[in-house]
């Protein structure tokens, strides 16, 4: 299904089921979204970027999945976060950077915090071969995230 070439007026009632999908579905058919996403986007990536806006979809679909209750739809939401940012298909910009340091400075253990840290090794893991000038400041953003033992 994810290889399947997708028209233009199709991507809209798309992106109505992810949503749907991210909002009332159970946690398995959230995992299976993300698996589809990651073979869907490349497959029809040429689509996609004619279509304004999609990628920022995308983006806040991701955001939304990583704060899941479930740990199983935050880790698959990181995976393919990975996968985009590393193919150059959501940009770390400022936004996404902030956002992500938010949730994982929140002040105790939750699921914010867990995503948050998710978020920030799903930037760092998207860049195995170079080291962009912001990488450094997300892997002590990181570091300041991890429990203490108090």
């Amino acid at each position: 299904m994810g290889l399947s070439i997708i028209s233009n007026d199709q991507i809209n009632v798309l992106f109505e089921v992810c949503q749907t999908i991210q909002e009332k579905g159970s946690w398995k058919a959230k995992i299976t979204l993300l698996r589809f996403l990651q073979v869907f986007i490349f497959t029809n990536l040429f689509i996609l970027r004619a279509k304004k806006g999609t990628f920022d979809f995308l983006k806040s679909l991701l955001l939304k999945l990583l704060v899941d209750c479930r740990f199983e739809v935050r880790e698959a939401s990181a995976e393919t976060l990975s996968g985009l940012v590393r193919a150059g298909i959501i940009s770390v910009d400022e936004q996404l950077v902030k956002s992500a340091e938010t949730l994982a400075s929140s002040p105790k253990q939750s699921i914010q915090r867990h995503s948050g840290v998710l978020a920030l090794a799903s930037i760092v893991l998207a860049f195995p071969y170079s080291v962009p000038s912001f990488v450094p400041k997300i892997l002590m953003q990181i570091c300041y995230s991890a429990p203490t033992n108090s």
